[in-house]
């Protein structure tokens, strides 16, 4: 029993030396492609930061001034009503008659220019309404959002609606002192991320063709037919094979068993 034992135990030491020393291959075996292919997985992520990064600093500058109005929730019917409002009045603020009256403000702009820069949002569970104007220019960008909003309390009052649910401007927009965007480097931090994937993508494509076996059998093979038997691939030279004659005048000649 002891030495049976013995043995168990050597047997169970040699397989988890075996799995020890496996662990290691399989990490070496997962970790070769991307050694071998290192340079290209920098050169692809170097070129996507870079080239974004210079494209990104070719682009003018957006910066994004912000006007907030705020509804008057007192005169509303419940108390939920103000945040209802503010959402329904964002919705109107982009409307042609509201941008047709904030161009005449604001001067030298289109109502079709304002409405592919302006936003109307409202911040959450609040009855604020920002309206945000971007421009390549920081003083036209507040000076068309304030004429947004002015634009917008003076179509309530005419429609009716500012003297039940008036809206004031709660913060004139401003100047602002930096682009909103594009901002260089979080776009290159980005691009860096998308292309190193990409690399990883590639790197597992090259491996996989360069692990493919050569299928394509060599000339003079010999081909296995599974019953050990080797037939070879050339065509069988009939010169050098001797042939049984099968025709009938061969047939007479053979000798037959029985006769005198």
């Amino acid at each position: 029993m002891g030495k049976e034992a013995t043995m168990g135990k050597e047997a169970t030491m040699g397989h988890t030396d075996e799995v020890g020393r496996s662990q290691p291959d399989e990490l070496r075996r997962y970790i070769s492609p991307y050694a071998r292919w290192s340079w290209l997985l920098l050169l692809c992520v170097l070129i996507g930061m870079v080239g974004t990064f210079i494209v990104t600093k070719l682009q003018p500058p957006v910066y994004r001034a912000t006007t907030v109005l705020i509804v008057d929730a007192e005169t509303a019917p419940a108390p939920d009503e103000g945040t209802q409002l503010a959402t329904t009045y964002a919705q109107l603020v982009t409307r042609p008659i509201v941008l047709q009256g904030a161009a005449r403000l604001a001067g030298h702009v289109s109502a079709r220019s304002l409405a592919e820069r302006v936003q109307s949002t409202v911040e959450s569970n609040t009855a604020l309404i920002d309206i945000a104007v971007d421009d390549t220019s920081p003083s036209r960008a507040a000076l068309q959002a304030n004429a947004v909003a002015s634009a917008f309390t003076s179509v309530l009052v005419q429609q009716g609606l500012g003297t039940r649910y008036p809206v004031s401007v709660f913060q004139q927009a401003v100047a602002p002192a930096t682009p909103d965007h594009p901002n260089p480097i979080r776009n290159a931090v980005i691009a860096g991320v998308l292309a190193f994937v990409l690399a990883v993508a590639l790197i597992h494509l090259l491996d996989a063709l360069d692990a493919q076996p050569t299928m394509a059998a060599k000339p003079n093979e010999q081909v296995d037919l599974g019953a050990g038997d080797r037939v070879p691939q050339e065509g069988i030279d009939l010169e050098s094979t001797d042939l049984v004659d099968m025709s009938p005048h061969s047939a007479e000649s053979l000798p037959l068993g029985g006769g005198a």
